[in-house]
């Protein structure tokens, strides 16, 4: 997993958030920590609360099995994890030059809210070993 940190462009988001909350619970041997944010309305995104949870081995804290996140409803060009470049592409032939605007993922909080799992780890018993 990657750390996220408070960006620039994530503090004005964080002015709106109004309520934090987190809850750990022990299930079929796992940890599950969930955390949620409420904010009042904002230019942003129309979600009222955003929740994430994050699952790891009973014991293990370190060892994050799954975050389970949930989408962001941003609102028209306010999606901050996300960064529009502009490049110049000049034609080999014509020599005329044009401009492309691209989409790019940037560092942001607001990048916690993504599901993903934890890599399978290879079984490595039955690998042959350089000791003797």
């Amino acid at each position: 997993m990657t750390k996220q940190a408070v960006q620039k462009h994530d503090e004005e988001i964080l002015d709106h958030l109004t309520n934090l909350t987190a809850d750990h619970k022990v299930e079929d041997g796992e940890n599950k920590i969930t955390i949620v944010m409420t904010f009042n309305e904002n230019d942003f995104f129309t979600n009222k609360e955003l929740k994430y949870t994050v699952v790891t081995a009973e014991g293990e804290d370190d060892d994050v099995k799954e975050v389970i996140g949930m989408e962001i409803d941003w609102k028209e060009g306010k999606n901050v994890t996300k960064k529009k470049i502009k490049k110049t592409q000049k034609n080999k032939k014509t020599n005329e030059k044009r401009v492309v605007y691209k989409t790019v993922p940037q560092d942001s909080l607001f990048k916690i809210f993504e599901s993903r799992k934890a890599p399978e780890t290879e079984d490595l018993e039955g690998e042959d070993s350089d000791e003797q």
